[in-house]
């Protein structure tokens, strides 16, 4: 009887005094957080979801520091708390996988986040209309998802992101905010996933400069006070497979190197419309992409005979593709892996802009078909 009696006070002990409760966690009221600490004093970690707030319930809750005691949670979610004005009590939490900051309407505040180095999964701060910075995700060395940021019309200081040089998802800045600047990405070498830029206040993309790949959509949408985009132009053209360009009303210049070379490709998608003359379709920057960035005449390039009765030589280059362009811009012909030798026997007279595209560069040259 008294081994009987020990066993079953063990299970009752062991039972009151669990760590952590198992799974997720979802905490929907001030009464529900205080709680936590009584009910689970040595909880340090959570291996779920720690969610604080409800989304269909708008909660009273206004201190977190009941919470003091949890380091590490799998993901983290901080949801539509209307009287919450900060995030304090949360800063034992060192890493986790998702942490999501959603309509938190009063929250100015998130400096309890300050000991997060690492978040493996995505960060989204959405819809924290009063929230002017991330001052207390400067320790952040490490995002392993989607970075995205929407309708946080407060938000003018993002500079905590410095430390950022790989984004291991999409970066999305989705307008309402007041950001006028991504120079805080200028350590950003890559994007693994879309780099979306809607409806911001943004004059360049100067901040984007030292990225040279991206894993997906490079989208720009509804930007008005966009004039300058040749802070991407160091993408790779081969990392991007959908390019937008939509409803800029003061954007005229796309005729980057990398777009052009992107749009020499037939078959690489697009949807361009709704910007100044210039830029307004896929042709038009076409049209513009024939000035010459590199044009042979300064090279060792030679193409002969010019003018010529219909085959060109091509020496001192390798072409992986070649377009031939009429004296308005329109495209004519492509070549792809022609060789040293094009036959353009079959236009008519006149004169042609013929560009060659190879190792990763453009070069033009203008040509006289006899």
């Amino acid at each position: 009887m008294r081994i009987i009696a020990t066993l079953l006070f063990l299970v009752v002990f062991l039972t009151s005094n669990a760590q952590c409760p198992p799974g997720n966690v979802i905490l929907r009221s001030q009464a529900e957080v205080d709680a936590f600490a009584t009910d689970y004093p040595n909880c340090t970690a959570i291996n779920g979801l720690l969610q604080i707030g409800f989304e269909f319930d708008q909660s009273d809750i206004t201190d977190l520091n009941s919470l003091s005691g949890i380091n590490s949670v799998q993901h983290l979610t901080v949801r539509v708390n209307p009287q919450l004005t900060n995030l304090d009590g949360l800063s034992a939490i060192t890493s986790v996988g998702n942490l999501i900051l959603f309509q938190n309407a009063v929250l100015t505040d998130i400096n309890g986040l300050s000991g997060i180095t690492t978040i493996t999964g995505d960060l989204r701060i959405q819809g924290n209309v009063t929230l002017p910075n991330l001052d207390g995700l400067g320790n952040l060395s490490s995002l392993g998802g989607d970075l995205w940021f929407q309708t946080s019309f407060a938000l003018a200081d993002i500079s905590a992101l410095t430390g950022l040089t790989t984004i291991g998802g999409s970066l999305k800045i989705h307008g309402g905010n007041e950001l006028v600047a991504v120079d805080v990405f200028s350590n950003l070498t890559s994007v693994d996933g879309n780099l979306e830029v809607w409806t911001t206040s943004l004059t360049n993309l100067d901040g984007f400069s030292g990225v040279t790949s991206v894993n997906g959509t490079v989208d720009l949408y509804n930007n008005d006070d966009l004039t300058d985009i040749s802070g991407i132009e160091n993408i790779a053209p081969e990392t991007i497979t959908l390019l937008y360009l939509q409803d800029h009303a003061q954007l005229s210049n796309c005729a980057l190197e990398n777009i052009c070379n992107y749009l020499s490709v037939e078959a690489n998608a697009t949807n361009i419309y709704g910007n100044l003359s210039g830029c307004e379709s896929r042709d038009a920057i076409e049209a513009v992409c024939i000035v010459p960035t590199r044009n042979t005449a300064f090279l060792d390039i030679k193409l002969f005979p010019n003018p010529t009765s219909g085959m060109l030589q091509i020496d001192q280059i390798a072409p992986e593709q070649v377009i031939v362009y009429a004296h308005l811009g329109q495209v004519i012909k492509r070549f792809s892996r022609p060789g040293q030798v094009l036959d353009i026997s079959e236009l008519p007279a006149g004169m042609y802009y013929v560009q060659i595209l190879a190792e990763g560069h453009t070069y033009m040259a203008k040509v006289v078909k006899e």
